[in-house]
């Protein structure tokens, strides 16, 4: 706790570990809610408490006394435009909200439920009120009459009654589990040297660790000591990791390789290279088939190494099913495609989602990068065809029209 700020912040970042990893497509209000709902957790002797009021939520709401739910609800598809703007508003609505909907005993989470699964593409605000069968306006009086005049009430639960009859299993975790995984969290909070000690006592505990090892070469990846991060990682493959996000993490670190091997125009090298990150993605997936950001990185890999067009759509399209809010990966597609004759559906591409969700900028750098693609098949083929002079104009009008 001295060193993260406190045990709420530390249960906080769970939290969103555990959702980004099972839930990716849940919206921002209920994110930021359910980990400040969370973050007052506490074991007093045989019971688990949970959802205390955050007092600064509190506080925020006593002095400014406004509750705005169309604000904060429009900020959960993904744009962060309204929690810039008035963080402490968004933060403290959407953890009173939350704890609303899960503990004030109106059972509405079933409703909540539909509402998290729903995929009709409404507006949040209108789709709200028509799963909940509520007027925003009404909830917000509410709302202020629960959080300011009652006070939100903590509820609690009986350990020893975890799993009997639920399906629920409970086992003591092992030191170096709980090592690595606070380490893993410690690592998402910026501190890198302290991760690696973690990492280290970890493997003090248990030398046969293949994830410590692996979150530990990660941090050795990222401080650029490329060498004791790569015999790491071979550590790590060779004792059999039990976690997705190792895999992961071996697959980033030879995407890495990968650039350096390209800028040395090592091109054998940089095609086994992207072999064996698509190869750490694919099993990362194997673990655990809704990870969006291993199938993300498997078309990244696909397209960075020059492997299976084909291959890497798949992996992008599963992806941005999962995904779809990520401006990122339909350019990484719109590239693939266009490497794989998909010329129709780049277009369609550029025109539709990238427009729609990364604004003219990114439709920008979409067309460009259709006009430059076709403009070097052209060169290409006149080059082929013995055309020299009409290659050199098609290369030059490429790059005249190359921002990048």
């Amino acid at each position: 706790p001295r060193l993260l700020g406190g045990v709420g912040v530390v249960i906080h970042e769970y939290v969103h570990y555990l959702v980004s990893y099972n839930f990716p497509k849940v919206p921002r209000w209920f994110n930021e809610g359910l980990a400040e709902y969370y973050s007052t957790f506490a074991i007093e002797g045989d019971y688990a408490v949970i959802g205390r009021p955050v007092d600064r939520h509190v506080a925020w709401l006593r002095r400014h006394g406004r509750i705005d739910l169309v604000d904060v609800l429009e900020a959960g598809g993904g744009s962060s435009r309204h929690v810039e703007s008035d963080a402490g508003h968004f933060y403290a609505v959407s953890w009173g909200l939350v704890h609303y909907l899960l503990s004030s005993g109106t059972g509405l989470g079933p409703k909540l439920a539909t509402f998290l699964a729903d995929s009709s593409g409404y507006a949040p605000s209108v789709l709200f009120e028509e799963v909940f069968q509520l007027r925003l306006e009404d909830l917000e009086k509410e709302l202020e009459r629960y959080l300011l005049a009652d006070g939100p009430r903590a509820g609690s639960v009986a350990l020893a009654g975890l799993g009997n009859g639920s399906g629920v299993r409970t086992r003591s975790a092992a030191e170096a589990d709980v090592l690595t995984d606070l380490g893993a969290l410690t690592l998402r909070l910026g501190d890198e040297i302290e991760a690696g000690r973690q990492f280290e006592l970890a493997l003090a505990y248990d030398p046969e660790n293949g994830d410590a090892y692996a979150e530990l070469a990660h941090v050795r990846s990222v401080a650029q000591r490329l060498e004791e991060a790569d015999v790491l990682f071979a550590q790590a493959l060779e004792l059999g990791p039990r976690d997705e996000r190792s895999f992961v993490l071996y697959g980033r670190h030879l995407l890495g390789r990968l650039q350096q091997a390209r800028s040395a125009g090592e091109a054998e090298r940089a095609n086994a290279l992207a072999r064996q990150a698509a190869g750490a993605f694919r099993a990362a997936t194997d673990l655990k088939p809704d990870f969006a950001e291993a199938w993300a990185l498997l078309g990244a890999a696909h397209l960075l190494g020059g492997l299976d067009a084909t291959a890497g759509i798949a992996g992008l399209d599963r992806a941005i099913s999962l995904l779809p809010d990520r401006v990122d990966l339909y350019f990484q597609l719109l590239q693939l495609e266009l490497r794989n004759d998909g010329l129709d559906r780049a277009r369609r591409l550029a025109d539709g989602p990238l427009r729609r969700l990364g604004g003219e900028e990114w439709g920008l750098r979409a067309d460009e990068e259709i006009d430059r693609t076709l403009l070097l098949r052209q060169a290409n083929r006149a080059i082929r065809e013995g055309r020299l002079d009409d290659g050199r104009a098609f290369l030059a009008d490429a790059i005249g029209i190359t921002t990048d």
